[in-house]
């Protein structure tokens, strides 16, 4: 979920449907004077087919059409506890706590730094977007950055309460304790330690 500050933040970016977007249609609910008649909960029947900003992202949280938010909840699923390639994944600053990602799975956010700089920067389409490695790296690559494993990521600290893809590997293992008890270790590598 998003950082309580997003609630009081008039600053926060926030993604805006077109109003030629079929999701928009859905959550209008437009009667016949086109006037949108919200409602407090929409299940979407079908796949929409997206217009502008809805293609240029791979998840949607929160949309606002007008003074209204629509926040997307997803179906509960099963994501396998090990995965090839994991990457580390870092909140804000390097001193805090990290851990491996799924770089097939919208699990962070970009962290672009220029040549050389361990502070990086964003390239996001909304406050709070996440979205697949591959994608972060692309990000990056349009404003001619690379993912880096950096100190600090910019911006107002509550915008960057997530987390975000480094170029670190990470590793997967399984513990496995006497009583057949196990957990899972994530063993992230450190650029700055090779």
């Amino acid at each position: 979920s998003e950082p309580i500050e997003f609630q009081t933040d008039d600053t926060i970016q926030r993604m805006e449907l077109n109003l030629s977007s079929f999701l928009r249609q859905e959550l209008c609910n437009p009667n016949e004077l086109e006037e949108c008649q919200f409602q407090s909960k929409v299940v979407l029947s079908n796949s929409k087919t997206c217009i502008g900003i809805e293609c240029e992202v791979e998840s949607i949280r929160v949309v606002q059409i007008g003074t209204i938010f629509y926040e997307y909840v997803r179906t509960p699923c099963v994501n396998q506890a090990f995965y090839n390639d994991a990457k580390k994944i870092s909140p804000y600053s390097r001193s805090h706590s990290v851990m491996c990602g799924n770089p097939a799975l919208d699990e962070a956010s970009e962290a672009c730094c220029s040549f050389a700089s361990t502070t990086a920067t964003r390239n996001a389409k909304y406050d709070g977007e996440r979205m697949r490695f591959s994608t972060a790296t692309e990000r990056c690559k349009e404003v001619s950055k690379n993912i880096c494993d950096f100190s600090s990521v910019g911006g107002d600290r509550h915008k960057i309460s997530n987390y975000f893809w480094t170029s670190d590997d990470c590793q997967l293992r399984l513990k496995i304790r006497r009583d057949g008890m196990i957990a899972i270790i994530h063993q992230p590598f450190d650029s700055s330690n090779r």
